[in-house]
Formats: C-alpha cells, structure tokens, sequence
C-alpha cells in the first residue's frame, strides 16, 4: 500500500485507521510521528412544520457537516483533546486546536412549503478544508409536500427528500456528518424536524517511521 496516498510520510508496519465517535483524549502511540488526521462535523437538522393556520407544509433539508484533513506531527506524550460533535446539536467537530469542523444548519420550518435548506458545514485549518453540501429546499406541487433532502458530507448520508399529502417526520442523517430530511405536514398540525447525523474524527498512522 502507497503510504503517499494517505498524506503520510513513509513509513514501517501495518497502516492503523481508527475512528472515534464520541469526544475524548487520544494520545499519539510510541513509534508515531505523523498522523494523517480527518474531523467532520455534525449534520444539520431537517426542519419540521409549525402549525397555526398556514396550511399544509413542509420543512427544508439540513446541511451536511464540513469536513477538515491534514497531515499532522505529533508531539509524544501530549494529550491531543478530540471533540465529536453529537447527533441533533448542528455542532463542531475537533482535533485539538490543530483542525476543526462545523456542523450543517437546520432546515427552516416556519409555515407554509416554502422553507429554505440549511447551508454546509465548513473545514478549517486543514490541508484540505471541505464544505458539507446545503440541505434542499421545500416546496409544494399537485396536491403535495415536498420536503427537502438532507445534505450531505464527504461520506454522503444525508436523509432523503420526499412528497407526500400527508404528516410525516422526515428522515435523519444516515452517515457522519449527513443532513436530516425535511418533514410534511399535510393537516397543519405540526410536525418537528430530524435529527442530522453525528460527526467523527478518523486517524490514520502508522507505528513506526523511518
């Protein structure tokens, strides 16, 4: 395997992939020099509908979490805090203070079918810095809702976008960093929005460096 490809230097034994899920300390095992580091940020919220006399409705995708990439040299023995953002908080992932990603923003779910889709999330401070993709727009059309998809992250995921006549809760991300789909609300009784996808923070390394 070309370790070039990963963006490391070249290095001995067994490329190791990890992937964390929930905020913690990583600590760079002994032998390890550089680390090819990837944070995404949380997926937007798909918006609901609020009720109140607007009619039928429907709600706008959540954008898709950015993402951030770098080559990182590690320091032995330093803690490097990692921060994963949650499912449904539209938060920021981080790796220390070095790379950090945002989360998508909600779908908006006012009344009526026009509701908006929330933008991408952004990178910063990688080698490569990545945009999450919008959340779709909703609208109405022969007789239906049409709820806006959710946007996606560099691992896609985000919900599926839908029409309906009816009142349904919109799908929620499926992969990190995956916008939640917007939801209809064909009785105008109110229907909330779903939950965008959590983020992640994946280290690629090996253990020995020549």
């Amino acid at each position: 395997m070309n370790s070039n490809f990963f963006g490391l230097p070249p290095g001995k034994g067994k490329l190791k992939i990890i992937t964390i899920t929930s905020s913690r300390q990583w600590y760079a095992p002994k032998g390890c020099k550089w680390a090819k580091v990837t944070v995404v940020g949380a997926g937007g919220n798909g918006g609901g509908h609020a009720p109140g006399g607007s009619g039928a409705g429907a709600g706008g995708g959540g954008g898709g979490g950015g993402a951030a990439i770098k080559t990182v040299q590690l320091k032995q023995g330093n803690p490097y805090q990692i921060t994963i953002a949650a499912a449904g908080t539209n938060g920021t992932s981080s790796f220390g203070n070095i790379i950090s990603a945002t989360g998508g923003g909600s779908g908006a779910g006012a009344g009526g079918a026009s509701n908006s889709g929330g933008s991408g999330g952004t990178g910063v401070g990688g080698d490569i810095n990545i945009t999450g993709s919008g959340g779709g727009s909703a609208g109405s059309g022969s007789g239906t809702m049409l709820a806006g998809a959710g946007g996606s992250s560099i691992f896609g995921g985000g919900g599926q976008g839908f029409s309906s006549s009816g009142t349904f809760g919109g799908p929620g991300g499926t992969s990190y960093g995956g916008g939640g789909g917007g939801s209809t609300d064909g009785a105008d009784i109110g229907v909330g929005g779903s939950t965008g996808a959590q983020g992640v923070c994946i280290i690629e390394y090996y253990e020995d460096f020549t």
